[in-house]
């Protein structure tokens, strides 16, 4: 067996190529970290109705924004292999009573929540939530989904 990238040999039982780190033919379900797009995030946030918007500076920022849903920033840091996801959330009611029920809520998500955390960003009376996302040489879609599409779900519904 040979790889389709760079043409080097292959032992049966490998999921990439020792050479150029592509997965091999028998390892479909699994990508090598080198950008968000390798992530299948891509796909879930497709599954959700959101529409992705790649910074034309750097292809590993990336926002993502749904009709009725809150906008999502996604950012890929390969030095530190982490992707960072922060959605935001503006309170209805801009009044002091209205940032004293943000709080309430900003509180409350923080004490009932393991997986992303939430802050106030007193300049512009928004909550940011965010979560940060550890990745590894091999991402398999089937860890990204158990793991990834249950925080942006509940993310989603937090804000709405």
């Amino acid at each position: 067996m040979h790889c389709v990238t760079c043409k080097d040999v292959l032992t049966p039982s490998a999921h990439f190529c020792p050479s150029c780190g592509a997965p091999t033919p028998i390892n479909a379900a699994y990508k090598a970290a080198r950008g968000l797009d390798c992530f299948w995030l891509e796909e879930v946030l497709h599954e959700r109705g959101y529409s992705i918007q790649v910074d034309p500076d750097d292809p590993n920022a990336w926002r993502a924004t749904a009709p009725g849903r809150p906008d999502m920033d996604f950012a890929y840091s390969a030095a530190s292999r982490l992707i960072i996801i922060v959605v935001e959330k503006k309170p209805e009611d801009p009044s002091p009573f209205g940032k004293i029920k943000g709080f309430q809520y900003l509180n409350a998500a923080n004490n009932g929540l393991h997986f992303w955390k939430a802050r106030w960003d007193d300049e512009d009376n928004t909550i940011y939530f965010s979560f940060i996302l550890a990745v590894s040489d091999v991402n398999a879609r089937e860890r990204i989904h158990a793991i990834a599409c249950p925080v942006i779900d509940e993310m989603i519904s937090s804000c709405a």
